[in-house]
């Protein structure tokens, strides 16, 4: 029997009576033996410890040592249990050995610095430390030097992604600075700090297991009808596909594209998980009149037949996703369609494409943007010159047109001038998402052509300066040009994998850091849903991190992949 911190009076009985040991927690047991054991005491713990170490990977660190990474959903599925209570009460094979010796737990900085090498006035330094008038210190340098004037009592702990400076005496308060930290999904309160290659390595082996063993799965499972064929709309909070709600044809070609990616990434499933939305697009949703219509019933049926260029460039990005999968002419063909709808039917007769048909105003960047992206994936996957015009038009368009003063505008007028300041309020906001969807893709440009606008520095500086919500660290759905906020803040998943995908594929360790932070906070707010990562999201938080959005959209799977990219090595799964 095992009893956990008795009180006074049981411990002092315990003494007096001479049958009992004090556990001090000390085993010497042969591996074959405790797995044994586990597996006749714990078979559940037993068999996810047998997967988790199944999937380890053994990597090497920067400085040569070799350690086992775990894949870090399998390994915190295993129920935490003290061996106590597992084993040690339970088995029969096992001796206990008296002893007696001296023990720290080493639970303090005081006893950290008893433990060292103490100076004549009881410090105990380490690293490049000049220390004056000072007695009982625990300094530890790491990269720069540290002074220490006149100071009794104090532990001082320097790394390179955190500085501690706190009297002996209030140590146990470390804890408070680790959950405000941990609250504000700061990366020092979940590893070794984003500037380890620790805190990097458990980041991409959450991404890899997130999206190819949860994320994926489910959304070419439950995420798919197969009765009428297609992807659903979204998912509700409990997971379970909603039936009834309309289904935009963007969302279809999203998923193909997803499915498509995916497959190219080594998630072989994704070739037979892309069929179902690249059938139902193909069977239901090219119209007579030509185009890609808006939005369709559950049995492909048509519920709104408008033409709009934002659904194109959707639909030509899933097809060459698929068409790189597949090979099939018929994907081909759709593409070839969709090209000459956009480029004869949809051109604006003064500059631009219109927002579709029949054409409204005011007009839009976004639009533009999706194409530009699509453009450049033509241009990567089969080397199509008429989609590199296309791009190069589009880049053109925002130099010229899109960006004012330079910032992005979302909306203009039909010659593509900007709105003025006096116009309707919503259509003078600014998106940060779309700021940093546009210097992410203007970048791609520049490496694809070598053509570039400085313009990109701007558009990332205000979004970081004036885009983030202060309570939860997360980027808001909107702001004004001169970086006020609206009165009501918002905060949607989608914005958040624009900036970790922007910020993750910048070259400088503050980049990296900023990304890897906002991944965090997108796990704790949005994939983090009745307390699990389930594979599917919440959508949107106000400025206190409240869920505000009542079911899971599909089309966010595009996002969200496009952001955990940069965190796959050599884009593969594994």
């Amino acid at each position: 029997k095992f009893v956990e911190k008795p009180d006074a009076d049981t411990a002092q009985s315990y003494v007096d009576s001479g049958d009992y040991v004090w556990n001090a927690g000390i085993f010497a047991v042969r591996g074959s033996t405790y797995l044994s054991e586990l597996s006749n005491f714990e078979p559940d713990i037993y068999a996810k410890v047998i997967a988790a170490c199944d999937c380890a990977r053994l990597e090497t660190s920067a400085n040569g040592y070799k350690h086992l990474q775990y894949d870090p959903l399998l390994f915190s599925a295993i129920e935490k249990k003290s061996i106590d209570y597992a084993i040690m009460e339970r088995t029969e094979n096992a001796a206990v050995v008296p002893a007696k010796f001296g023990w720290s737990d080493v639970g303090s900085w005081a006893s950290v610095r008893e433990l060292g090498t103490m100076d004549k006035n009881g410090n105990n330094l380490t690293g490049d430390v000049r220390i004056v008038d000072s007695k009982n210190c625990l300094v530890q340098a790491s990269g720069r030097v540290v002074a220490v004037i006149g100071l009794d009592d104090v532990a001082i702990i320097d790394t390179p992604d955190a500085l501690l400076v706190c009297h002996t005496e209030h140590a146990q308060s470390v804890k408070k600075v680790h959950q405000a930290l941990e609250k504000d999904g700061h990366s020092t309160a979940l590893g070794h700090g984003s500037r380890s290659k620790s805190f990097e390595s458990r980041s991409r082996g959450w991404a890899r297991n997130w999206l190819f063993n949860q994320a994926l799965p489910l959304w070419a499972d439950i995420g798919l009808d197969r009765e009428y064929g297609g992807a659903y709309e979204a998912l509700d909070i409990d997971g379970k596909p909603i039936h009834d709600m309309g289904r935009r044809f963007r969302v279809q070609a999203r998923q193909v594209y997803a499915f498509a990616h995916a497959h190219e990434m080594g998630w072989k499933q994704g070739a037979e998980a892309l069929l179902s939305p690249l059938n139902y697009m193909l069977d239901h949703c090219w119209l007579d009149t030509g185009g890609w219509g808006h939005i369709y019933n559950r049995d492909g049926s048509l519920k709104d037949g408008r033409i709009d260029t934002y659904d194109q460039a959707f639909a030509l990005l899933g097809l060459a996703w698929a068409y790189k999968v597949t090979g099939e002419k018929r994907v081909l063909k759709a593409a070839n369609k969709t090209k000459d709808l956009l480029f004869n039917q949809l051109r604006h007769p003064i500059i631009g494409f219109s927002e579709g048909i029949p054409a409204t105003i005011p007009r839009r960047a976004n639009p533009h943007m999706h194409l530009f992206e699509t453009a450049m994936v033509w241009m990567e996957l089969f080397d199509d010159e008429q989609m590199a015009d296309l791009a190069q038009e589009i880049f053109e368009l925002y130099t010229q047109r899109f960006c004012v003063d330079g910032l992005l505008r979302e909306y203009f007028h039909e010659d593509l001038t900007p709105l003025p300041d006096r116009a309707n309020a919503r259509y003078r906001l600014l998106e940060p998402g779309h700021l940093l969807e546009w210097a992410f893709l203007l970048r791609k440009y520049e490496k694809l052509t070598g053509r570039k606008t400085n313009t990109t520095a701007v558009l990332e500086a205000f979004s970081d300066t004036y885009g983030m919500a202060p309570n939860t660290g997360l980027l808001v759905n909107a702001v004004y040009p001169d970086g006020t906020h609206p009165k009501f803040l918002k905060s949607r998943l989608w914005p958040q994998t624009e900036y970790i995908r922007l910020k993750l594929t910048k070259d400088t360790p503050e980049d990296q850091r900023k990304g890897l932070e906002m991944l965090e906070r997108l796990k704790k707010h949005y994939l983090t849903v009745g307390g699990e990562n389930m594979g599917y999201w919440h959508d949107e938080v106000d400025a206190q991190g409240k869920v505000l959005s009542s079911n899971s959209p599909a089309s966010t799977l595009y996002h969200v992949l496009g952001c955990l990219m940069p965190l796959l090595e050599d884009g593969k799964h594994p």
